[in-house]
């Protein structure tokens, strides 16, 4: 039987890479198959990064040697060296220059990385500084989201000049501008015109609908009409670039946001309280903690114990986008994943399988083998570090599917990935639609085995539509797929505070609010607490504040559970500035409604009350 497709290894017009062994090991994945798909352009200059660095670089150092190598790279000023107590940060965003990915590991001493979206600049002209010099006395109200709307009067008071010292961040990407950065006196200047004259006049398009995510999320957290002293507090809003928020499979989340978190870590004074609500996550990743982005949420907040960062629990539980398989030792048996991919898709579709820890350490080759098969088409088996691409053999110009498997080594164990990318299926030229294959078979070592597989996200969006159409796997008789292990993919770190949702007239857990797995190894396997996501099981959503004063919109989610904790978290820390995050934690879930423990992977601790 001849193959209508031919697997070889692409090329990489744009890095002009080879990906060999050594490389391939620290390189984000999802570079290697945007370089092998064509879609980061000849005149591209530059890539926001989020780099980790080794344990005895410094980011002076990295600053050092980008600049001394003809400006291979620029860092962002947003991160300081080190912290008061002089201790070295090893994570910060880059603006990197192709030739910087050829050997970032030996030339630079970055570990590994993960890219952001290609043609948005970092924050390169926002001060690294504290604004808020002062002392407030109070905490202060972060919201990272999309359309937020900073002139609505649910933030003005007349009789409260605190609630004034609100500050905007907001990335402008278009003809590569730079973020800017609107103070409080720039806004106050607006407060007198028509809203949406003002929004346009400003260049801030988007609270141009009637309604986003991040109006409706920042009243939930910080508008007025909501409960305690929350709606008096001051407020920093940092509105996420476009390009990254209608990105569906979250891809490009990891450098912006951290970006963003930092950005609001810098305005407030170290001894000032600040909680930020960040609605936002990605399906896949190793669950267990040791992603780039996670690693560097942790860092951050392990240096102020006087800040927390909340996030969703993600609202996948029946998206039907994990499975989990295991072998005994010696097995050899071949087990099959069904991922059905959608027609019509125009965004890629990726699928990530996670091995767990492996104890030969010195292997080369992978302890398994895997074929990713298009419908009616035969199996091609990998098994080392590498690229595998499959070509239509009639055309032969663009690969429509890649195989990308990795060898990671992180705190001490040894983890093998593999990242599944099928092309998109609106054209002919492009990736089949239909049943996609996925084969699993281990090799003889002796060794249990075990993988998770998670679906990336590929939906439409709140506030956007990009034209993805979200794959999901097929229950086969020898494989149920579960929603267990469904919990956010930057959730599973030390330090966030992630919430689920429940319905607030039942008391039951909202349908599609994600679960986690106590087979996670991060330190967070299941969400802190759960809060209101839906008042009914008829009127699924939360009321809240629409894009212009007088307007409200409904909105479900655990993004809106995760905004009303923030809020309650900014309650508690108003009436004791001296608590640290781990206090505010215990106070968060004391005296909670209990559930039975067989539903705290999905509840958490206990149910937070509206």
């Amino acid at each position: 039987m001849t193959s209508t497709y031919k697997w070889r290894t692409p090329k990489y017009p744009w890095t002009e890479a080879h990906w060999d062994e050594q490389q391939i090991n620290y390189t984000d994945p999802y570079l290697i198959w945007a370089d092998a798909r064509g879609s980061l352009p000849n005149d591209l200059d530059q890539m926001p990064v989020l780099v980790e660095l080794a344990t005895n670089q410094t980011i002076q150092q990295l600053r050092d040697l980008v600049s001394h190598d003809g400006g291979i790279a620029a860092v962002s000023p947003l991160y300081p060296i080190s912290t008061d107590h002089g201790e070295n940060f090893r994570f910060c965003t880059i603006h990197a220059r192709r030739q910087f990915f050829l050997n970032p590991v030996a030339a630079y001493g970055v570990l590994r990385y993960v890219i952001g979206w290609a043609r948005i600049p970092i924050a390169k002209q926002i001060s690294p500084e504290i604004l808020w010099k002062q002392l407030l006395c109070r905490p202060v109200i972060a919201v990272i989201d999309d359309g937020l709307p900073f002139l609505h009067d649910a933030y003005r008071y007349t009789d409260s000049p605190s609630r004034q010292r609100t500050r905007v961040m907001r990335f402008k990407s278009l003809d590569k501008n730079y973020p800017v950065e609107l103070k409080q006196d720039q806004i106050e200047s607006h407060l007198d015109k028509h809203e949406t004259l003002a929004y346009k006049s400003i260049g801030y398009p988007r609270v141009e609908r009637d309604e986003s995510h991040g109006s409706h999320l920042m009243d939930v957290a910080a508008g007025k009409s909501g409960s305690g002293i929350a709606g008096k507090l001051p407020v920093i809003a940092v509105q996420l670039p476009t390009e990254t928020v209608v990105d569906s499979s979250g891809g490009s989340l990891a450098v912006h946001a951290a970006d963003a978190f930092r950005y609001v870590l810098n305005q407030v004074p170290e001894n000032q309280p600040v909680v930020t609500c960040m609605s936002y996550g990605i399906h896949a990743g190793p669950h267990d903690g040791s992603s780039v982005f996670e690693c560097a949420l942790d860092e951050m907040l392990m240096q102020r114990p006087n800040a927390a960062l909340v996030i969703p629990a993600g609202n996948n539980f029946l998206a039907r986008g994990h499975a989990r398989m295991q072998w005994p030792p010696a097995s050899q048996e071949v087990k099959q994943l069904v991922w059905r991919i959608l027609p019509g898709d125009s965004t890629d579709s990726f699928c990530e399988l996670w091995f767990d820890a492996w104890n030969e350490t010195a292997d080369t080759e992978a302890p398994f083998e895997i074929a990713l098969t298009p419908p009616q088409a035969i199996d091609q088996w990998c098994d080392k570090p590498g690229v595998y691409a499959a070509y239509k053999a009639s055309q032969n110009q663009l690969p429509v599917a890649t195989v990308v498997i990795q060898k990671l080594n992180r705190a001490g164990k040894t983890r093998w990935m593999a990242l599944l990318c099928v092309a998109e299926t609106v054209n002919a030229k492009d990736a089949p639609h239909g049943l996609w294959k996925i084969k699993i078979k281990p090799k003889n070592k002796g060794q249990p085995m075990t993988v998770d597989a998670w679906i990336e996200r590929d939906g439409a969006v709140f506030g956007g539509n990009c034209g993805g159409l979200q794959s999901y796997f097929e229950d086969t008789s020898e494989l149920a797929v579960t929603g267990t292990g469904t919990l956010n993919g930057i959730a599973t770190g030390s330090e966030t505070i992630v919430v689920g949702a429940y319905v607030e007239k039942t008391g039951y857990i909202s349908s599609y609010s994600a679960s986690g797995a106590d087979y996670f190894s991060g330190a967070t396997k299941q969400p802190l607490c759960s809060a209101v996501g839906d008042v009914d099981a008829d009127r699924r959503g939360v009321k809240a504040a629409g894009t212009l004063s007088g307007t409200f919109c409904w909105l479900s989610g655990t993004s809106v559970a995760t905004a009303k904790v923030a809020r309650h978290v900014a309650n508690l820390w108003a009436t004791d500035t001296s608590l640290t995050r781990d206090q505010i934690k215990a106070k968060l879930t004391e005296n909670l409604p209990t559930t039975q423990t067989s539903d705290n992977l999905r509840f958490g601790v206990g149910k937070i009350q509206p």
